[in-house]
C-alpha cells in the first residue's frame, strides 16, 4: 500500500513476500532477472536512521507455471474481501468460512494443475490460511473497487473463464 509519508515516495508491503519469477527464454534477459534479484537481496536503505531491507523480493524459479500459484490465494482472499457496503479483510475473506475458502482454493488449485502447474510449486491452503490470518485489511483491489476504480486487473474472470474453456 501507499503511505501518506511527506516527499518520500513509500510503499509498504503488509506481509512480507517473495515474487516466484518464471524462467525468462533468452539467457541475457534471465541473467538481468537473476542480478536484479541479487540486487534486492544485498540493498539496503535507510529510514528514520534504521537499516532496512526490502519486504518484497525477487525469486527466479525454473518452472514456467509458477505465476499460477498465486491465483489461489488471489481467489480465495483478495477477490473475496468484496462485500456490500465495504470490503472485509482478507483474514475475514479466508478464516470467515474456513471449508468454504479450502474447498474454494482447492479447485483453483485444480484447475492451476490442469493447465499444467506442478503440485510442488503450489501453496498449500494451511500456509496460506496462516499467513491470510495476520492480514487485517482489506485487498488492495477490493479497496479499489469499493473507491470506484473502473480499472483492475481481474485475476478472478481471468481463472473462471479458463475454467469454463476448458469444460470444468
Amino acid at each position: 500500500m501507499r503511505l501518506p509519508v511527506e516527499g518520500l515516495l513509500m510503499t509498504a508491503a503488509t506481509l512480507p513476500t517473495n515474487f516466484k519469477v518464471a524462467p525468462f527464454t533468452h539467457a541475457r534477459h534471465q541473467a538481468m532477472l537473476e542480478r536484479l534479484a541479487s540486487d534486492i537481496d544485498a540493498s539496503r536503505i535507510e529510514i528514520a536512521g534504521a537499516a532496512c531491507q526490502p519486504y518484497v523480493r525477487l525469486r527466479p524459479h525454473p518452472s514456467r507455471w509458477i505465476p499460477l500459484a498465486k491465483w489461489p490465494m488471489l481467489i480465495t482472499g483478495n477477490f473475496r474481501c468484496l462485500a456490500p457496503g465495504a470490503p472485509v479483510s482478507i483474514r475475514e475473506a479466508v478464516t470467515g468460512d474456513e471449508a468454504e475458502s479450502r474447498q474454494l482454493y482447492d479447485w483453483v488449485v485444480a484447475v492451476c494443475l490442469a493447465l499444467g502447474a506442478e503440485a510442488e510449486t503450489m501453496v498449500p491452503f494451511d500456509a496460506y490460511r496462516a499467513a491470510a490470518a495476520g492480514l487485517s485489511l482489506p485487498s488492495s483491489v477490493a479497496r479499489g473497487l469499493h473507491a470506484g476504480a473502473k480499472a483492475v486487473e481481474r485475476v478472478d474472470l481471468l481463472v473462471q473463464a479458463t475454467r469454463h474453456r476448458r469444460g470444468q
